[in-house]
């Protein structure tokens, strides 16, 4: 699949500690890699995407939207909260 990045995910990935940008990136690899969209998906408003855990401990989520042959990642951060999810659907919207 080829990646799509949002400007808002390029922001959330660069704030991110360097360590945990390697976790992400190579989860990212994962998702490009793959035939078939990866992840738990999601419910309600976010029905069209899927998170994958990742970071250390997996306590970030990559959200993205699986389309044709892409993938457009909208966002990566904590799950604790919902904030990840809050921030995705707000891409989305826009």
């Amino acid at each position: 699949m080829k990646l799509i990045l949002r400007p808002e995910y390029r922001r959330m990935l660069l704030s991110l500690d360097p360590s945990e940008g390697q976790i992400v990136a190579r989860s990212m690899r994962r998702i490009e890699q793959a035939t078939v969209a990866i992840g738990k998906p999601l419910r309600g408003d976010l029905s069209m995407c899927r998170s994958i855990r990742t970071g250390h401990n997996s306590r970030l989520r990559i959200v993205y939207r699986p389309l044709d042959d892409s993938a457009e990642l909208l966002a990566v951060g904590k799950r604790e909260g919902r904030v990840v999810y809050i921030i995705a659907l707000e891409v989305l919207r826009s």
